[in-house]
């Protein structure tokens, strides 16, 4: 049309009505023209511009095009269209088939509260800026495929009640599907973008596959109402509030995504990134149907979550470790072993270590913001989880959970002195039944002070054999025999440390260990020193067996 004179422009010009057809294939138009033509195809009755079939195939449009508020009654094609400024089709509505295949938006694109009756087609096209569909409506099947979006890409608040496509798309920023409602998705995905991914307060009606990588993808009370499967890569997932009423599973895909051709897709990140999938929470969710695998946890906040004992965590997932090694509490020095734990259980350490050095310490320090969990709910958290844990027949991994709970309540000031002393006694002896070398090393103590004791005090001098006396009545004879105790011991304790003495010594102890007498003649001492050696020593012994089967039972 641009080589039209004056006087044949605006014959065709006059010639176009609203309702018309408009042909203006391969053509080359200003922003001042486009707008002339426009202007014609304005309906006065229904207050917008009405098009017939519209066909701007190959067309360039140089500056901004406004078909804004506009009604299309028939075919609209803008195939391999190119938009040199913005395009504005926002509040328009397409009745039947609107393609724009591989067409390119170098300015902003605007389909806000467009709606969609009929096929959409948004194959390969070209987003070079902000692209926004805010509000819009897609009632009948929409393909958004191999997409690229350079910058922003809008859905929020989007109706997708037809079939939707949504594969091998990339984008360079974020990509916003909060508010949106997919009623027919059996598939979303790939989706490969460096910025967020935003489904908070998404619905999705069906059932539906997720396959999104990105730096992170936000699911903040987000709404599935059928089973779903959401497979991430490099993702920071936040599933706060979610709500499911079916079977939803969340794991990391070890493999790069593949387009529908089948080529693994380019992931536009820094290649010293790993594909780990962290999940920082799940704090209002009914765990009950959540499904985990393979993801870190170790930032995760699981406290105020319900039915945390039915959650599945499968695969390899990841949780937080305590610092480990020497650390000194005042004038007290602790020895702290490598455990699984919570986020939260840091959170609580960090913020109630008096001493200002946490940091170094090791423990993860909250925010400023943040409000932190009490002991005694942290147990519940842990017992919760531990079982879930247990009714997996994972039992390594649930006994760090045992171990994290039984440290809350030791901590917990709400429970009775009495209950937290013994549960200290029980932590310092064996790690509540879970640390073998700990309750080893006491009964290893435990036997060579019982040995020293014994020959200090407990073993005889000399032995004393059975002393018999005897009485005669008449022609009846009877004896009586009673064996002496013990003499007390005489003598220098350098004269008491004999190769015979310990012998006799390590009878004594060893058979106490298995509730066993050794039948040795002590000394009322030493009678005492072997009771109190036969109570403690099998415990520990006990303590120890207990602690291994716990390590290693499946």
């Amino acid at each position: 049309m641009s080589h039209l004179n004056t006087d044949e422009k605006d014959t065709y010009l006059s010639a176009l009505s609203p309702g018309d057809n408009l042909d203006l294939r391969a053509t080359d138009l200003s922003e001042r023209l486009l707008n002339e033509v426009l202007s014609k195809f304005y309906d006065p009755t229904l207050r917008r511009k009405r098009f017939g079939i519209t066909d701007f195939t190959e067309a360039t449009i140089r500056g901004d095009a406004n078909f804004g508020h506009g009604q299309f009654d028939d075919d609209a094609t803008f195939y391999l269209t190119r938009f040199l400024g913005s395009a504005k089709f926002n509040d328009t509505k397409f009745h039947k088939y609107i393609s724009f295949e591989a067409a390119t938006f170098l300015g902003d694109s605007f389909f806000g509260r467009a709606e969609f009756m009929d096929e959409s087609y948004f194959v390969n096209s070209e987003f070079q800026s902000t692209a926004g569909f805010g509000n819009a409506i897609f009632r009948g099947h929409t393909y958004f495929n191999n997409l690229s979006f350079k910058e922003d890409g809008y859905f929020s608040n989007a109706t997708f009640l037809g079939p939707l496509e949504f594969s091998g798309c990339t984008a360079n920023d974020v990509v916003d599907f909060s508010n949106a409602t997919f009623h027919s998705t059996p598939k979303l995905g790939p989706l490969i973008s460096s910025g967020p991914v935003d489904f908070s307060m998404a619905a999705f009606e069906e059932p539906i596959e997720i396959e999104v990588a990105s730096v992170e993808v936000i699911f903040r009370r987000t709404r599935w109402k059928s089973k779903a499967t959401v497979r991430l890569r490099y993702a920071k997932v936040d599933l706060s509030e979610a709500f499911f009423e079916y079977p939803v599973a969340v794991t990391m895909k070890a493999d790069r995504f593949r387009s529908d051709s089948g080529n693994a897709m380019h992931e536009v990140f820094h290649p010293s990134l790993r594909p780990t999938v962290r999940l920082t929470s799940v704090r209002g969710v009914d765990a009950a149907h959540l499904v985990l695998t393979d993801l870190d946890l170790s930032a995760c906040l699981f406290s105020g979550a319900f039915h945390l004992d039915q959650i599945r965590m499968e695969g390899e997932c990841t949780y937080s470790r305590t610092p480990t090694g020497i650390r000194r509490h005042g004038l007290r020095l602790t020895r702290w072993t490598p455990r699984r734990t919570i986020a939260e259980e840091h959170f609580w350490r960090a913020r109630n270590d008096t001493s200002g050095i946490s940091t170094w310490r090791g423990w993860t320090t909250p925010g400023p913001s943040m409000q932190t969990s009490t002991p005694s709910a942290l147990s519940a958290t842990y017992r919760q989880l531990r079982k879930s844990l247990e009714d997996g027949k994972n039992e390594p991994d649930a006994a760090d959970f045992y171990y994290g709970e039984m440290e809350m309540r030791r901590h917990d000031k709400s429970r009775p002195q009495g209950e937290r002393v013994l549960l200290s006694i029980y932590w310092i002896t064996s790690g509540y039944g879970l640390r073998a070398s700990r309750a080893l090393g006491w009964l290893l103590l435990a036997v060579i002070a019982t040995m020293v004791s014994l020959v200090l005090w407990g073993i005889p001098n000399d032995t004393k054999d059975l002393a018999s006396t005897g009485r005669i009545e008449g022609s009846r004879l009877t004896l009586t025999s009673e064996k002496p105790d013990p003499a007390a011991l005489k003598g220098p304790y350098s004269e008491r440390v004999t190769t015979e003495r310990f012998e006799k010594t390590l009878q004594v102890t060893l058979n106490s260990v298995i509730f066993r007498s050794s039948g040795q003649d002590l000394t009322p001492q030493g009678t005492y020193i072997e009771m109190f050696s036969r109570l403690s020593e099998p415990v520990l012994l006990g303590l120890s067996v207990l602690a291994v089967r716990g390590r290693v039972k499946r």
